[in-house]
């Protein structure tokens, strides 16, 4: 870009200093040229920058290539802020044993037991009904945030455990751990058991955008600014009331096992720790 500016600069001093006495034909043919030369200069100027700028663009939309850590960088990640005060590393393939969460000894509905995957990209898709329309905002509307539990169940509110929630980058600790359980609440009950499919649950806290729905493969999670529910992702149950993984926990582990986006998703959820096989998991709440 500086040497076109002095190109420019330099036609321009090329104009200036035209012999006075030169013929005027001459002197206006000189002038054409340089003109027609800076144009040149001009446009191509132009066209760099343009590209320049449509690169950058791109840039801002291509996955994030993962960092390389080394076993030197242990003490740097054993650093990172909260971790082994309110947040701690599990192994992913084993969040059966090391989260806690309702069983099948705790007298509740069967459909509120066990451990709970967060499919936000609804990477199991293909295997849901057909009539199932998962809307994800093309994988924007998404968290690096994996699994939850069932923490209670009262009859007509089911909570989801904070100290079960699992997430997969250290900068969004603090917010995935700040609140308590969450609580959807029963909506329909003069009309569904709170297992049956259609079962409608809102959350009983915030602005009411949050909702739940009991289905065939497990629950839709809706959000409905407005009430107008324009998103959907399916919470797929992967460890059961008696702790076993289900036909869902293979998907979960692909997910969390990845370490940079697949071809085709230009942002994708992933752990920071899964070269090692980890995720962060909540063990103390925040606002509490």
């Amino acid at each position: 870009m500086v040497d076109l500016a002095e190109e420019l600069v330099h036609l321009e001093s090329l104009e200036s200093e035209t012999e006075p006495g030169a013929d005027e034909a001459e002197k206006s043919e000189q002038t054409r040229a340089c003109r027609s030369t800076a144009a040149k200069i001009g446009l191509s100027a132009a066209l760099a920058l343009g590209l320049f700028t449509a690169v950058l663009g791109l840039a801002r939309y291509a996955p994030a290539r993962p960092v390389q850590t080394s076993s030197s960088d242990s003490a740097i990640e054993l650093s990172a802020a909260g971790q082994g005060d309110y947040w701690e590393l599990v192994k992913s393939k084993d969040v059966g044993q090391s989260l806690t969460y309702l069983t099948s000894r705790d007298n509740v509905p069967e459909c509120m037991q066990g451990l709970v995957w967060l499919d936000q990209q609804c990477n199991t898709y293909w295997k849901l009904p057909w009539s199932y329309g998962c809307r994800t905002g093309f994988g924007f509307i998404k968290v690096d945030e994996f699994v939850t539990g069932f923490s209670h169940w009262d009859g007509k509110c089911v909570h989801f455990s904070r100290k079960a929630w699992t997430f997969g980058a250290a900068d969004i600790a603090s917010d995935v751990c700040y609140w308590g359980d969450v609580p959807f609440c029963q909506t329909n009950q003069d009309t569904h058991g709170p297992c049956d499919d259609g079962a409608y649950f809102k959350l009983a806290a915030g602005d009411g955008w949050f909702d739940l729905e009991k289905t065939s493969f497990g629950w839709d999670r809706i959000s409905s600014p407005m009430g107008l529910g324009l998103f959907h992702y399916p919470v797929l149950p992967i460890v059961d009331g008696k702790g076993r993984n289900t036909k869902w926990f293979s998907d979960y582990m692909e997910e969390v096992s990845q370490s940079e986006c697949p071809w085709n998703w230009l942002h994708c959820r992933k752990s920071q720790w899964a070269a090692s096989g980890q995720t962060a998991r909540c063990t103390r709440i925040l606002s509490r």
